[in-house]
């Protein structure tokens, strides 16, 4: 089966509205963990950024007393993992209309030249966001947009976290596997285990054969140890570069129907025309008489 991994969140919000909504919100996309220590993720509403080590954030910035209902345009940045699949026409998003961008921090999206949301990547690899949204004034919580922005920002903390993104593999493609130390052991089923170093945050599995692998890496007392398996896959048969879409049970336009359907009445005349003259020469035979 698919892997489905959990990211482990830690909320510290005072605003019961905004705390309420965020916890039904991580609830619905069914990656948040049952645990949150040591957090993976916290959502906050300080001025500075949490300090716990490997910990991303995402920090909803206080609101005015009146904040400023915004529907559009909206800019989005579609190459951000947050954005993923967002679309955000004929929505309101009520933000702050004397926001700044924050030093440090670039703009994923904002409604004009205001920023909704911003984000910094850190050099150890942690990242943290800036949001902005005031839900008495808007309508996005209200719409699928909403928890598929926090699905996208748990999966995309899922990432970084230590191990396999997937269980199978197909023989001949590398194995990508980010440990959870400076050491891994791979072994494969019926075969001796195989020590590999781990230099950086990322390596690829040497699996020149096909079989079931188990991966191990992390210290003793925390290690992560998983099981995947690697397939003869033939890619020519997995290869949709040349398919096409079907068109089977979709609506015909008019021109469709105009150039591609005949219609019969064209034939229904003929045949009235030579019901006609078939009755009028059977009169003129039998001398006029009806």
């Amino acid at each position: 089966p698919a892997l489905r991994r959990e990211v482990r969140v830690s909320l510290s919000l005072t605003n019961a509205v905004l705390s309420r909504l965020i916890i039904d919100t991580l609830d619905a996309t069914g990656l948040r963990s049952l645990t949150n220590h040591p957090p993976e993720l916290i959502i906050h509403q300080k001025n500075s950024v949490p300090a716990q080590a490997d910990a991303w954030s995402l920090r909803l910035m206080e609101m005015p007393e009146k904040p400023e209902r915004y529907t559009g345009p909206f800019v989005v940045d579609a190459a951000h993992p947050i954005t993923r699949g967002l679309s955000l026409p004929g929505l309101v998003w009520g933000g702050d209309p004397g926001a700044t961008n924050v030093s440090g921090y670039l703009p994923v999206i904002t409604a004009g030249n205001v920023p909704l949301l911003t984000h910094r990547a850190s050099p150890g690899g942690r990242h943290h966001l800036n949001l902005r949204y005031a839900p008495a004034h808007s309508t996005v919580h209200e719409t699928p947009q909403w928890p598929a922005l926090f699905w996208n920002l748990l999966e995309w903390r899922a990432t970084a976290q230590p191990g396999l993104r997937e269980t199978n593999h197909r023989l001949g493609v590398d194995v990508p596997y980010r440990p959870a130390g400076n050491a891994v052991t791979l072994k494969r089923e019926g075969a001796a285990d195989q020590s590999l170093p781990a230099p950086g945050s990322m390596i690829a599995l040497p699996v020149p054969q096909p079989g079931l692998y188990t991966v191990a890496s992390g210290s003793l007392t925390n290690r992560l140890s998983q099981l995947f398996s690697v397939n003869f896959i033939a890619g020519a048969e997995s290869d949709l570069s040349k398919a096409a879409t079907g068109e089977s049970g979709g609506w015909r336009t008019d021109s469709d129907l105009r150039f591609e359907y005949a219609s019969i009445l064209p034939y229904l005349i003929l045949l009235a025309l030579a019901f006609a003259v078939g009755h009028l020469f059977v009169i003129a035979r039998q001398g006029g008489r009806v």
